[in-house]
């Protein structure tokens, strides 16, 4: 019996010290990772990317000592057998029709010897129990090459409705594998100039300015690093977009309430019957990309299940965000989509109702601060910097404590159950996160399915929720977990 224990003791020891994280602090500075832009104007952007700490953690890969490297919020590669290093991206605003170069300016780095990086297992669907595939170490492992071998790199541009941007990715941490030689770059000053002009997706600007919509003038600020230098160059007046909202034929009447409510909040309008158009992706897809191309178009809502409304498709499944795409020959959404699936009148009844009682007399009590994380103990070493799901529920927790809310619940595994989420959201939650696996009808996590949705009592105390688990919304083909609520 004790040699049984010992040996269990010596296990678990080892289990901790394969979880061992480090921090490795270079210059005193409350973010990992700096992004300064230096210089912007029509000719180019001077960009410095600095390290100012990063985690390095130890694991045992048959019988050796690797280390996972992370840096803040930064993702990192995820190309199986190769190292798993993370990489900074960031998108610039540029001209309309020019062509970028981008070039290292200078640079300047710190080498940790003796630091084997571990390899990624890939990006795995969350189907997969990461503990069950195997590391594999590709042909870089006997490379005497860094990796990756460049230190910068400039994507294609891309269209977001009103402006053309390109992203920046920076390479501050390299593997050295000869030397099993972590070396990470403290700075790296990178110049994106315009060389003259491109004819790969070019922004057409027509005679009559597209009006700049409130709701994307706060994403281009929080995309584009120098939107405040360069968006100047433009004329966009405030205009506060159209509404396009193509219905089931059957549902239109009921619609009417929320038509006019937009109108009176001076949001132009227009509902068009389906059977108009035709009910088919390619037809809607058409009508709305006309739609787009001679109105200040920025909203576009289906009423309708899927076979009242047809969806498009991406990767194999339903994809309404693709009627978003038109603008340049990229996959970035240029309107924001939505919808009211119902399959009957009634179904369409309660979603306008509840929409205006949200937007026109939502009830300023105390639940709006409160909110619930519901997170499974999955994900362990493939989640966001490794992070097992509950332990990023808890990061996501800590953010929303440091906002306005003042709480926020832990329903993790184990332990999550029915009882709790009812409770939670019967007392009122303006916003729920989850984070585990799901079906077409539940949470796993919790076990909270979409027969114990009706039975909720949280009358006008309706939930914003995020969901990251497989088919929750999956409304094609069937009545899915999203659609109960």
């Amino acid at each position: 019996m004790r040699l049984r224990l010992w040996l269990t003791l010596v296990f678990l020891l080892g289990m901790a010290f394969s979880a061992y994280a480090e921090r490795v602090v270079l210059r005193g500075n409350t973010e990992d990772i700096s992004v300064l832009v230096q210089e912007s104007n029509a000719m180019r952007t001077v960009i410095r990317f600095e390290v100012n700490a990063f985690d390095r953690t130890a694991l045992t890969i048959n019988g050796e000592l690797y280390y996972s490297i992370s840096s803040g919020k930064e993702a990192s590669f995820l190309h199986a057998g190769e190292p798993s290093l993370p990489h900074v991206n960031r998108s610039i605003l540029i001209g309309d029709d020019v062509e970028m170069a981008v070039r290292v300016v200078s640079s300047e780095y710190q080498d940790f010897p003796m630091t084997p990086v571990a390899p990624s297992k890939g990006n795995l669907l969350r189907t997969v129990n990461p503990s069950d595939v195997p590391f594999t170490f590709g042909a870089i492992y006997s490379s005497k090459d860094a990796y990756p071998a460049e230190l910068v790199q400039g994507s294609e541009p891309y269209i977001l409705r009103d402006y053309r941007g390109m992203v920046i990715e920076a390479h501050p941490f390299q593997y050295l594998p000869d030397s099993k030689t972590l070396r990470v770059y403290t700075s790296i000053v990178v110049e994106a100039a315009n060389i003259g002009t491109s004819h790969n997706n070019v922004l057409t600007r027509t005679g009559s300015a597209r009006g700049l919509v409130p709701d994307f003038e706060q994403i281009y600020q929080r995309r584009f690093i120098n939107y405040g230098s360069q968006s100047d160059r433009y004329t966009l007046l405030p205009e506060s977009g159209d509404m396009l909202i193509i219905s089931y034929g059957a549902f239109a009447a009921d619609m009417q309430p929320f038509v006019d409510w937009k109108m009176q909040k001076g949001i132009k309008t227009r509902m068009v019957n389906i059977s108009t158009i035709g009910n088919t992706a390619t037809a809607i897809k058409n009508f709305v990309q006309a739609y787009y191309d001679t109105t200040d178009l920025a909203w576009l809502l289906l009423v309708g299940d899927a076979a009242q409304v047809a969806s498009a498709s991406a990767s194999g499944g339903a994809s309404d965000p693709s009627y978003a795409k038109v603008a340049g020959s990229d996959n970035y959404p240029d309107i924001f989509v939505g919808r009211f699936s119902a399959e009957t009148v009634a179904h369409v009844q309660t979603q306008v109702q509840r929409t205006l009682t949200y937007e026109q007399t939502l009830p300023t009590t105390d639940w709006l601060n409160k909110a619930t994380g519901i997170g499974s103990d999955q994900g362990a070493g493939i989640g966001h910097n490794g992070e097992i799901d509950y332990q990023h529920m808890n990061i996501i927790r800590t953010d929303l404590l440091g906002y306005t809310y003042t709480t926020v619940d832990q329903i993790y595994d184990p332990g999550a159950n029915v009882a709790a989420v009812a409770a939670a959201l019967n007392a009122g939650r303006s916003f729920v996160n989850y984070i585990g696996h799901g079906s077409t009808n539940a949470w796993t996590t919790s076990g909270f399915s979409s027969s114990n949705v009706s039975a909720l009592t949280n009358t006008n105390k309706l939930p914003l929720i995020f969901s990251v688990a497989r088919v929750n919304g999956e409304f094609n083909g069937s009545t899915c977990f999203a659609e109960a609520w």
